[in-house]
C-alpha cells in the first residue's frame, strides 16, 4: 500500500516522494566550472561534459548519492560544484 498525503487540500501526494525532496540536496555547476572533466570522473552518474560549464544529468536521492557528488565537488578545480540542502 502506498502512503500518501494531502497538502493544502490539493490532490495526494506520495509521502515517499515528499520524504525525498526534504532529505536530499540539490546539485549544480555554476560559471566557474572549465570543462576538466574531475566531476565526471568520479561520480560520471552524476555529471556530463559536453560544454563549459558542465551539466548535471542527475540528482542524488539517497544518502550514498549524496556522498558521491561531495567527493565530486572536492575533487572540483575551480570549486564549480555546488551542493544545496
Amino acid at each position: 500500500m502506498k502512503r500518501t498525503m494531502k497538502k493544502n487540500n490539493q490532490k495526494n501526494i506520495s509521502l515517499d516522494s515528499f520524504i525525498l525532496f526534504i532529505y536530499t540536496m540539490k546539485v549544480q555547476i555554476n560559471s566557474t566550472c572549465v570543462w576538466c572533466g574531475a566531476c565526471a570522473g568520479v561520480a560520471w552518474d552524476f555529471f556530463k561534459v559536453e560544454g563549459i560549464p558542465a551539466v548535471v544529468i542527475k540528482q542524488p536521492t539517497n544518502a550514498d548519492e549524496e556522498k558521491k557528488c561531495e567527493e565530486a565537488k572536492s575533487v572540483c578545480p575551480m570549486g564549480a560544484i555546488e551542493l544545496i540542502k
